[in-house]
């Protein structure tokens, strides 16, 4: 942040060399501005805002402390580097998964979101991009994305309940979730934002800052996560279990144990066609034999 506001026209290929004494003054601006403005001004995250001019002060005393006369400057922080490390090294344990589960449930919880509602979209999405795993191509670090913006695909609706998918876009990417990257977060928020409405478009804002890789990416997730609200739609935790059949060019969706899916079925023909669109396959919902009632089971 700090090379972007002083060098205007930064080659971020290359390190920045900062003076400290210009180091200095954007310290000493900073800190007579409240966070509000700093927002505005420099066009960063309000929780970057609150801390910006503390942190750049203890990168300043610490260059006093080491008598240099310059800060050199990368585009990664100790944050992106740890994460990467991380990933690159396989140990997203599954202690480490819940934390980040933990953390997206707080936020939820901040923003005084319907817990039960969320879990259970969740679950669902988890269901879904595990039956569809031959489809989509990912691995197990989308599936984790694809979790958490589910949980807080509803967040928005503390702001307001019109427009309530750009609200929640809006306050994850302006949140900490832990263990996720910058990067990691802005898929989060823009699954979340696609999670009803419109489809993706390359004109949208942010989403059209990813690469090709990136919208592939938002646009599977939000359609798997726009199926499971579908299965949710009477909210009351009547579809537990799910099992995905390929029919030709038709992917069937079975709910065992369930009496009635009248309330999901049309709920599935509202919100599938960004499925069909992403997927190439036509979605229907079926109920499946109760499980009691399935060849070779015995009733004790």
């Amino acid at each position: 942040m700090a090379a972007r506001v002083i060098l205007k026209e930064w080659d971020q290929s290359q390190f920045a060399i900062i003076p400290v004494k210009r180091w200095a003054k954007l310290v000493d601006e900073l800190l007579d501005l409240n966070e509000d403005t700093i927002v505005n001004k420099l066009r960063i995250p309000f929780a970057e805002a609150e801390t910006a001019g503390a942190a750049l002060l203890v990168y300043l005393e610490l260059a006093k402390l080491l008598g240099l006369e310059r800060i050199h400057v990368s585009t990664a922080n100790l944050r992106d580097g740890l994460l990467k490390e991380i990933a690159d090294g396989g140990v997203w344990s599954e202690d480490f998964r819940r934390q980040i589960v933990r953390s997206a449930l707080e936020l939820g919880r901040k923003y005084q979101f319907d817990e039960e509602h969320a879990v259970q979209v969740a679950r669902l999405s988890q269901q879904l991009f595990q039956e569809l795993r031959a489809e989509h191509g990912f691995d197990a670090r989308y599936e984790l994305l694809l979790y958490v913006a589910a949980i807080l695909h509803e967040i928005g609706g503390f702001v307001s309940s019109g427009s309530l998918h750009k609200h929640s876009q809006y306050l994850i990417m302006n949140s900490d979730i832990f263990g996720l990257s910058g990067a990691d977060v802005l898929l989060v928020a823009l699954v979340a934002r696609y999670h009803r409405r419109s489809s993706p478009k390359p004109t949208h804002p942010f989403y059209n800052t990813l690469d090709r890789d990136g919208r592939v990416a938002v646009a599977k997730m939000a359609a798997i996560l726009r199926l499971a609200i579908a299965l949710d739609a009477s909210e009351n935790n009547r579809v537990r279990t799910i099992e995905c059949h390929r029919r030709g060019g038709t992917l069937v969706i079975t709910v065992p144990d369930a009496d009635d899916l009248s309330t999901e079925q049309l709920a599935l023909k509202q919100g599938r066609g960004l499925f069909e669109e992403i997927f190439g396959m036509q979605v229907v919902l079926r109920q499946g034999p109760r499980t009691d009632q399935r060849p070779g089971t015995t009733q004790l």
